[in-house]
């Protein structure tokens, strides 16, 4: 779904998703570059507003186990480390959400600070997870 605030269409899409097979968090992280990008592979990524930031809000449940070229997770987490050096050095702030496994040094060193990882045991602190990254975001626009 390209970029909105139609956030009914946005709940829809959420909910119609299933998880199968292996995991592979950093094509997650370039997708989600990708959208925030301008021009190819996708158009809706423009230049913010001298105002406002590039925010990915990266979540996983899993470790790495499986990407089109190996099965070898400290290979697939080294591109995910990659990943996220070029992702921060495009100036795109980094939030990571552990969610009950997955590796947990590899989040934590992805996000832009130390403060913007969190790791969460149970699906029932995403609220307060989201409440917390929504008001880090808000404080920023007010102290802009």
């Amino acid at each position: 779904m390209p970029l909105s605030t139609d956030w009914t269409a946005l709940k829809s899409k959420i909910d119609g998703l299933a998880a199968s097979g292996n995991t592979n968090t950093t094509i997650g992280l370039i997708w989600g570059w990708n959208m925030l990008t301008p021009g190819s592979p996708l158009s809706n990524g423009a230049d913010p507003a001298a105002n406002l930031d590039k925010v990915i809000v990266y979540m996983t449940d899993g470790s790495n186990t499986e990407n089109r070229f190996s099965s070898n997770q400290s290979a697939i987490d080294a591109r995910m480390a990659l990943a996220c050096t070029a992702v921060k050095a495009d100036n795109i702030k980094i939030y990571t959400i552990r969610l009950m496994d997955g590796n947990a040094t590899l989040l934590r060193n992805c996000a832009t600070e130390p403060g913007m990882y969190y790791s969460v045991t149970a699906a029932s602190q995403l609220d307060s997870v989201f409440a917390s990254i929504a008001q880090a975001l808000s404080n920023l626009r007010v102290s802009q």
